[in-house]
């Protein structure tokens, strides 16, 4: 039998004593996990004592727990961090009508979102000689409490539509990267305009056993969890050696863990996208890698990420949404061209895999055909093509190939006499780096990583780097083996593999 974890069930939440009103949990959250804890945040118009009082059940027993409140207007960040929660909730609805009402809230209290990163001024007379509106005075909301749980309901009522959301995604990122200023930008609205309700439908099946119970996990990786279970590679190591029993489940659930550990943090979504892409569950990681596009949609890696994991799950309609978005979003310079460049020549191979394998039809085809002349003329094949990515921003991880003979292509030395070619060197964001080796002479292909630079704030000192090794690129014989790589000391060097022709 597989091992359940008890959650308190959130049934009630009150304030007793004095007056609240706009009484928010973080999250929206409906359970408690052992060892978890509650973010509760709420206004009152007057100082003294009160009660909060939680009501629920534990393992299928009512419980209650309560705690005294002193309210004594001391705090000068607690209106601040009431703020945070109550925008990131309106945000969360994903509703044009209600992001006028959070751009409003995150003005008057200098919060910065996805939505108002470059709205928020330090004083009123910045927003005159900016130009900008400033929205707080505009928009007024009696109890914020009221009005979201009003709006969540509405949004419950409403028939699900993943195409909608989609919808509101080109809406939101249309005014933050010129989506649809330039040449590129008819491309994507035909695009979505083929696409039906059922092509923005991720789905993923597991077969391999069931979970483990708890006296089938190993000793070493309870005690890991005891000592320290938030380090990413205990979880990875005992996903692995799941894996290699052909308990695909129960693989699954370790490399889970470190979601459910660091929700937030984009590092973590994309380490685990990237496993289990090597894995071969393209859909879940196009679950995941879903999810850092929505914390991070100024990044244009954020669209490949998903349009790879889409592509692979045979969704290719989502997956060229994504593609498109990424050729005809403007994005800051620290993301060089090359990143777009690798991203056309992936878009190319993905339309000619869909014609080839025959899994699309109608409109969605003559698109690919149309957009196949226009962006497949290039010769795009190569005996040999290394793409290396990584889950860290602001992390500088470096290529290299030894090619036969004992010349190294890599940063310094980005053109070999045997033809050999490193398109850029990338020193912030997530890479890629792409070496190309257009007809490759006999002998041995040394690939290596190399982490020049790491980011101070990684999620355990760690970077995950994921290494693709492309043979016969861009023609029907094309093989791809991916492998990867953790780096965890700076100016540490990684041999991958060694590629033989």
């Amino acid at each position: 039998m597989a091992h359940r974890r008890p959650a308190f069930l959130i049934e009630s939440l009150q304030v007793e004593g004095l007056p609240v009103q706009d009484l928010l949990v973080a999250g929206r959250r409906a359970a408690i996990y052992p060892g978890g804890s509650l973010q509760v945040a709420g206004r009152y118009a007057k100082e003294g004592k009160a009660r909060i009082k939680l009501s629920g059940s534990f393992d299928g027993k009512p419980q209650v727990f309560e705690a005294e409140l002193s309210l004594d207007g001391t705090s000068e960040l607690a209106g601040r961090a009431w703020a945070e929660i109550a925008v990131q909730q309106m945000l969360a609805l994903q509703d044009p009508e209600v992001d006028d009402l959070a751009v409003a809230y995150a003005q008057h209290f200098n919060l910065a979102t996805r939505e108002t990163s470059f709205l928020v001024l330090e004083t009123d007379a910045d927003y005159e000689r900016f130009d900008i509106r400033k929205e707080a005075s505009q928009a007024q909301v009696e109890d914020i409490a009221l009005y979201l749980h009003e709006a969540w309901r509405k949004q419950a009522l409403q028939e699900p539509s993943r195409r909608r959301d989609y919808a509101r995604l080109l809406d939101r990122i249309s005014g933050e990267n010129g989506l649809f200023d330039g040449g590129e930008a008819p491309h994507v609205k035909q695009l979505f305009d083929t696409l039906q309700e059922g092509d923005f439908v991720l789905a993923d099946t597991v077969e391999g056993g069931k979970l483990p119970s708890r006296d089938q996990v190993p000793a070493p990786y309870v005690e890991g969890l005891r000592k320290d279970r938030r380090h990413p590679a205990l979880h990875l190591d005992e996903a692995e050696r799941r894996a290699k029993e052909g308990l695909a489940l129960a693989s699954l659930r370790a490399l889970s863990n470190l979601i459910e550990i660091h929700p937030s943090r984009s590092d973590a979504l994309r380490l685990v996208g990237y496993r289990l892409m090597s894995m071969s569950y393209p859909g879940y990681a196009a679950a995941l890698f879903d999810q850092v596009r929505e914390q991070r949609p100024f990044e244009p890696q954020s669209y490949r990420d998903l349009g790879r994991a889409l592509d692979e799950a045979h969704s290719y309609g989502l997956a060229a949404i994504q593609y498109e978005i990424l050729l005809a979003g403007k994005w800051h310079a620290r993301f060089h061209e090359s990143l777009q460049l690798i991203a056309r020549e992936e878009y190319v191979a993905l339309m000619r895999r869909a014609l080839r394998e025959k899994k699309i039809s109608g409109e969605l085809l003559e698109l690919f055909g149309e957009r196949l002349e226009a962006l497949g003329a290039n010769d795009d094949q190569a005996d040999l093509r290394v793409t290396i990515s990584w889950n860290t921003d602001n992390t500088d991880i470096d290529l290299w190939v030894k090619e036969p003979g004992g010349e190294a292509c890599g940063y310094n030395h980005k053109d070999t006499s045997n033809g050999g070619h490193l398109l850029d060197d990338l020193t912030q964001g997530y890479g890629p780096e792409r070496y190309v080796m257009k007809k490759a002479r006999p002998g041995v292909y040394t690939v290596l990583v190399h982490y020049f630079s790491p980011n101070p704030n990684l999620l355990a000192g760690e970077t995950h780097v994921e290494v693709i090794v492309t043979r016969k690129a861009g023609t029907p014989q094309e093989e791809t083996v991916r492998y990867p790589v953790v780096l965890r000391k700076a100016k540490e060097g990684y041999e991958v593999c060694k590629v033989r022709f």
